[in-house]
């Protein structure tokens, strides 16, 4: 499937509450992001995002939000690997992920997107993944 892969406007930033809404994700959106969405179909529909927040000490990955129909598809890879793209064209080296340690099926994809697990809090656990450059 062939998606079009661009970064939201402030402006369009209410499409990501819509997806959230559709997929009835109970986490809160942090706005504070930068959205890398994919979008499909004529018109254009945003069937994924993800969303990485910069204004950290490090780069940390907020969300990852995938429409009903594409979730068991290789989109948010995808949007993965266009996000570390980015990541390194900023001159970033590493970014993180804060994941509840009842999200199991989230620490399965970091640990096999790469991530290694470096502090434990409570009820979670934090995650880095260093970016290697591209080939």
């Amino acid at each position: 499937m062939k998606y079009s892969l661009s970064f939201l406007q402030p402006n369009e930033y209410s499409l990501v509450s819509e997806l959230a809404e559709e997929v009835n994700l109970e986490e809160k959106i942090d706005f504070n992001c930068n959205f890398l969405c994919a979008k499909n179909g004529v018109p254009e529909k945003i069937i994924g995002v993800a969303g990485i927040n910069l204004q950290k000490s490090y780069p940390q990955i907020e969300h990852i939000i995938v429409g009903k129909e594409h979730q068991k598809t290789s989109l948010a890879y995808l949007l993965m690997i266009e996000l570390e793209k980015f990541l390194r064209l900023q001159g970033y080296k590493e970014y993180v992920a804060y994941i509840l340690n009842s999200n199991e099926r989230m620490i399965r994809y970091a640990k096999k997107f790469g991530f290694k697990p470096y502090a434990n809090r409570d009820n979670a656990k934090w995650y880095y993944k260093t970016l290697l450059k591209e080939r």
